[in-house]
């Protein structure tokens, strides 16, 4: 289970309620079907209507992600591990052989970058723009 979800689903909700009590209401008012039924649907209108029906669809399908574990790349975690080994061992010109067996063009440009001395910094805004446009 995804412990961050989930402590922010309670402490969303937990603020709902607190903010309720401290207005002086009662707790019990919030649960009123036909208030329910408007800010449930409402948003799911909301949400469909600015995303489009294929994301909407795929997003229900991945709804039960938000409080589930995500298992990462196991391949992609070895491979970073082997890089910074590698660097650190022997150099960043050395992780230049790794260049023509990366399929992944995100990441083969990383790698050309740090092989080709890009500051770090330069390279987070390189790389940042990479993925904007991506979006």
């Amino acid at each position: 289970m995804d412990w961050g979800s989930l402590a922010g689903l309670v402490l969303g909700i937990g603020s709902i309620l607190v903010g309720q009590v401290m207005d002086g209401g009662h707790v019990g008012s919030l649960v009123q079907p036909a208030a329910l039924v408007i800010v449930v649907v409402g948003t799911l209108g909301a949400v469909l209507l600015q995303s489009g029906i294929l994301n909407f669809v795929r997003s229900l399908k991945m709804f039960h992600t938000a409080f589930t574990s995500q298992i990462e790349d196991d391949e992609l975690s070895k491979n970073m591990v082997m890089w910074s080994t590698t660097a650190r061992r022997e150099g960043f010109l050395s992780l230049e052989r790794f260049l023509a067996e990366e399929n992944d063009p995100f990441i083969k440009q990383g790698l050309r970058f740090v092989v080709d001395g890009v500051d770090p910094m330069t390279m987070s805004e390189l790389m940042n723009q990479e993925i904007a446009v991506y979006e």
